[in-house]
């Protein structure tokens, strides 16, 4: 079984609220839980290509290559940064 390796910055995560408005892709279900709800239910408001949008998160569940939870939700966060590393700042390393 694997290891939860990362934690949210809170106090960094409100830094980055306007942003999760208009990124045209899906974002860690961990950053999610975090969102204040007025907040959550902005994410990909502003998002140009709503199918697009919705393709890259389905296409993004369908590579799940993990079967334990917490590998899943490193894996999902790192492929997030991977991507982004603009939002590294959120996250903190265990």
């Amino acid at each position: 079984m694997g290891e939860r390796k990362y934690e949210i910055n809170v106090e960094k995560l409100k830094e980055f609220y306007n942003d999760f408005k208009s990124l045209e892709d899906w974002i860690p279900h961990l950053i999610q839980m975090y969102l204040p709800v007025e907040v959550a239910v902005t994410v990909g408001s502003e998002v140009k290509n709503k199918d697009l949008w919705w393709d890259r998160i389905m296409a993004h569940q369908r590579a799940n290559p993990y079967e334990d939870y917490y590998d899943y939700i490193n894996w999902k966060i790192e492929s997030f940064l991977a991507k982004y590393p603009y939002f590294g700042p959120i996250f903190s390393i265990y």
